[in-house]
C-alpha cells in the first residue's frame, strides 16, 4: 500500500509539475442511428466504442492514468438522464497502455444500467477522474447523438446512398485516430465494421481508404484522391490487408489515412455508408495524436583547426499554421559515441511564425575523429506543449584535414658565401643568409637540420684535406636576435658535430617571423691551394616551424637543396680557372661576400 501510495504521489508531482492533461484525446464512436434501448448498443449491429489514449513519460504509465476511473452518461439539454455510476461509484478504468479502447457491450455496460431512450437529442459524455483532486486528467468530452422516432427514416445521407429502413455500417476497427507502426503496418492489418440495420439477408460491402494530404480534411481526401485500397466484400463484415506500406506513400515517415464503408444489394444500390475513421502510420504518438509537423533540411558538419570540434548547420521550419517553439536539439546518437553539442545559436526557446524557418549553427565536440552524428530535433506549439513533433536526422561526417601547414608562406634563404679564416684550424665556413618569413603564423620554435651533404672534387684533390669529421655540421646561425642552439646529447651536453640548430622563442603566442635575418654556419673542408681542386657543395636543409593552437603543438616542415662551387686558392698573380664538374665554368669571387646571384651559381 505504501509502494502504491508513492507511486501516486510521484504521479502527482510529475502532473502538478507539467500542468496538462495526462488523457487526451478521447474518442465516442456511435451508431448513426442508435437503437432507443442502450443495452442494445454491445450487439452485432450497434456498436458503441470508446477510446482514450496517455502519453507515456519514459516507458512509464503515469500513477494517476492506471488508478483512475471512467464515468459514462448520457445527458439531455445538460442533465443526466442514463448512467447509474457516480464519481465516487464508478468503475476502473484499467488504463495500462498509452491507448484505451472499450467496444461493443463492454462500453455499453460503463453506463450500469440499461436506459430506453424517447425519441430526442442527447450527449454521451464520458470522464476520467484521478485518484486526487487535484490532478487533471482531462475535461469532460461528450457526442451529441438522436434517437429517431421508429417510423422516421434517417435524413441527410451521402450522395449516391439510397434512403431505407436500413441504418448504415459502422466502422470498428482501426478505431478513430489509431496510432500504427510502421512496422506493424508491414503486417496483416484488419478492417472491421458492423453490417447495416436490420441486416439485408444478401449485401456485400466496399471498403476504400484515401490517403490524407497535407493541409486535407478527411471529407477532402474522399472527394478529391483516389483511394490507395478498394476492395468488395461478400457477406462479411472484415477484410484483411497483408502490407498496407505496400499502398501508401510515407511522407517523414509517416502517413494519415481515413477509411470508410458501404453496404450495397444484390443490385448494386448503396443501403448505406459509414462515417469515415482516421488513422496514422508511423510517427510517434505525440505526433500523431496533434498530427503536428516539423520540418529539417540543409544538415552540414564541417571540420575546423581543432582536432575534435566541428562546426554545424541545419534548417529547421515550422510547417504548422499557428506559431511554433523551438524546444530541443540532442545528440540521438555519434560514431565513436560520446560527442556532445556544445553550442546552439539561437538558442531553445526561439518562436518560428507559421510557415517560416530557423537557422541553427553551433558546434559538436568529440574525443575522436567522428564519422556519423545524429540530431534529435523538437518543436511544439506555442502555448500547447501537448502538440509538438520531433525528427530524427543522421549525417555522415568527412574525414578532416590538418590545413595549419597549407596556411604557411614559406620564404628561406638562398644567398652563400665562405669564410676563409676558419672557427677550427683545420676547418672553414660556408654562410647561408637571407630572409626568412612563415607567413601569417607565428613559431614558437624554428629548427634547420641538414639532411644531406655532398662535397666533391675533380681528381684525387679530395686526399690533400680527409679529415671530415666537421664537414656538413651547423655549428652556428642566428634568426634575427636569436641564437641558435644545438640539440643535446643523452648525457645534457650539447652535440659539437650537429646536423641541427634549434631557435626557441620562449613565447607561447609565437613571434612574427617576417623577412627576419638568418646565418646559418656550415663547416667546409679547409680550403687548399692546390690548383686542381676546385670543389663543389651540394646540400639539403629541412626547415621546421613549430606552432602553438588551441594548446595543440603543430609542426610544419619544407626541405630546400642547394648547390655552389669554390674556386682554387691563388697561384702567384694569375687565377687558375677550371672547368667544374659540378656545374659551369662560373667560379665564386674569394671575396668573402655574397654570391652574385646573376652568375647562375646558385642552382634550386
Amino acid at each position: 500500500m505504501k509502494k502504491i501510495l508513492m507511486f501516486l504521489m510521484l504521479g502527482f508531482v510529475m502532473t502538478k509539475a507539467i500542468g496538462q492533461a495526462l488523457i487526451s484525446p478521447i474518442n465516442i464512436t456511435l451508431p448513426a442511428n442508435p437503437s432507443a434501448n442502450t443495452a442494445d448498443w454491445g450487439t452485432g449491429t450497434n456498436i458503441f466504442v470508446i477510446s482514450a489514449q496517455t502519453r507515456p513519460v519514459q516507458g512509464q504509465i503515469n500513477g494517476n492514468v492506471q488508478e483512475s476511473k471512467i464515468l459514462v452518461t448520457i445527458k439531455k439539454g445538460g442533465t443526466k438522464v442514463c448512467g447509474s455510476y457516480t464519481e465516487s461509484t464508478a468503475p476502473s478504468a484499467n488504463f495500462n497502455a498509452p491507448t484505451k479502447t472499450w467496444t461493443g457491450a463492454t462500453a455499453a455496460g460503463l453506463l450500469g444500467t440499461a436506459c430506453t431512450l424517447a425519441p430526442g437529442d442527447y450527449t454521451l459524455c464520458v470522464k476520467f477522474i484521478a485518484p486526487f483532486s487535484t490532478v487533471n486528467l482531462g475535461d469532460e468530452v461528450c457526442k451529441p447523438f438522436t434517437i429517431r422516432d421508429a417510423v422516421t427514416p434517417p435524413t441527410g445521407g451521402n450522395p449516391g446512398v439510397s434512403q431505407s429502413k436500413f441504418t448504415p455500417p459502422v466502422n470498428v476497427a482501426p478505431v478513430n485516430n489509431a496510432i500504427i507502426k510502421t512496422e506493424d503496418a508491414k503486417k496483416p492489418l484488419t478492417f472491421r465494421w458492423v453490417p447495416p440495420t436490420p441486416k439485408p439477408q444478401i449485401v456485400k460491402y466496399k471498403l476504400r481508404v484515401w490517403q490524407v494530404g497535407k493541409e486535407q480534411t478527411a471529407t477532402a481526401a474522399i472527394k478529391a484522391n483516389t483511394p490507395v485500397i478498394e476492395r468488395e466484400v461478400n457477406n462479411q463484415t472484415q477484410f484483411v490487408k497483408p502490407n498496407l506500406l505496400g499502398d501508401i506513400e510515407l511522407v517523414n515517415g509517416q502517413a494519415q489515412l481515413t477509411w470508410n464503408v458501404q453496404a450495397l444489394n444484390e443490385n448494386g444500390s448503396v443501403l448505406g455508408q459509414s462515417e469515415p475513421t482516421m488513422f496514422m502510420v508511423g510517427g510517434n504518438q505525440a505526433r500523431a495524436m496533434s498530427q503536428y509537423q516539423i520540418e529539417t533540411k540543409n544538415i552540414a558538419i564541417s571540420c575546423t583547426n581543432t582536432f575534435g570540434q566541428y562546426n554545424y548547420t541545419l534548417d529547421l521550419k515550422n510547417p504548422n499554421a499557428t506559431t511554433a517553439k523551438f524546444i530541443t536539439l540532442g545528440v540521438s546518437s555519434s560514431l565513436p559515441a560520446g560527442a556532445t553539442i556544445t553550442s546552439i545559436s539561437p538558442s531553445i526557446g526561439t518562436t518560428i511564425p507559421s510557415g517560416n524557418q530557423i537557422t541553427i549553427t553551433g558546434t559538436i565536440t568529440s574525443s575522436a575523429m567522428l564519422t556519423n552524428f545524429c540530431f534529435k530535433t523538437g518543436i511544439e506549439e506555442s502555448g500547447f506543449p501537448d502538440n509538438n513533433a520531433q525528427t530524427v536526422d543522421c549525417i555522415n561526417v568527412p574525414p578532416c584535414k590538418c590545413t595549419t601547414c597549407d596556411q604557411v608562406e614559406w620564404k628561406l634563404p638562398e644567398s652563400i658565401k665562405f669564410d676563409t679564416s676558419g672557427i677550427r684550424a683545420t676547418n672553414n665556413v660556408m654562410t647561408l643568409y637571407g630572409g626568412l618569413s612563415f607567413g601569417p603564423q607565428k613559431p614558437v620554435k624554428v629548427s634547420a637540420e641538414i639532411i644531406d651533404f655532398y662535397w666533391y672534387t675533380e681528381g684525387d684533390c679530395k686526399k690533400c684535406s680527409n679529415n671530415d669529421y666537421y664537414f656538413g655540421n651547423l655549428v652556428s646561425g642566428d634568426l634575427g636576435t636569436t641564437i641558435g642552439t644545438s640539440p643535446n646529447d643523452n648525457n645534457g651536453a650539447p652535440i659539437p658535430s650537429s646536423h641541427q640548430l634549434d631557435f626557441i622563442f620562449n613565447n607561447l603566442n609565437g613571434v612574427t617571423v617576417n623577412n627576419t635575418p638568418m646565418n646559418l654556419n656550415i663547416t667546409v673542408p679547409k680550403q687548399t691551394t692546390l690548383s686542381c681542386c676546385t670543389d663543389c657543395f651540394r646540400f639539403c636543409i629541412r626547415y621546421t616551424a613549430t606552432f602553438m593552437e588551441n594548446g595543440v603543438c603543430k609542426t610544419c616542415t619544407i626541405v630546400k637543396c642547394y648547390e655552389t662551387k669554390r674556386k682554387h686558392k691563388k697561384v702567384g698573380a694569375i687565377l687558375q680557372y677550371q672547368v667544374n664538374q659540378c656545374g659551369d665554368s662560373n667560379i665564386i669571387n674569394d671575396n668573402h661576400n655574397a654570391i652574385d646571384t646573376k652568375n647562375n651559381n646558385l642552382k634550386f
